[in-house]
């Protein structure tokens, strides 16, 4: 069985060796309760910190993304969102 933050902490340590690799996308297929999606998007903040991409409400609205190259060394989530 392998938890959910080993993975994260994994991702981390890569990216600290590693900080100029391409982005790193996570693709969630979650089933999990709103709960522990607010759990896990938590533990995501918590240990990558400034290596998770969160797009800032400018980007949302103007439709722009970010380049590959901008998002060197991060952690991009790619899922929907809770309904």
């Amino acid at each position: 069985k392998i938890l959910f933050i080993d993975i994260i902490k994994a991702l981390k340590l890569f990216l600290n060796f590693h900080p100029d690799s391409f982005p790193l996308i996570l693709s969630f297929e979650n089933h999990c309760s709103i709960p522990y999606q607010e759990v896990m998007a938590e533990q995501l903040v918590n240990n990558l910190g400034k290596m998770l991409y969160i797009p800032e409400q400018e980007s949302l609205l103007s439709g722009r993304l970010p380049s590959p190259m901008e998002l060197r060394g991060m952690v991009v989530i790619k899922g929907r969102r809770p309904s």
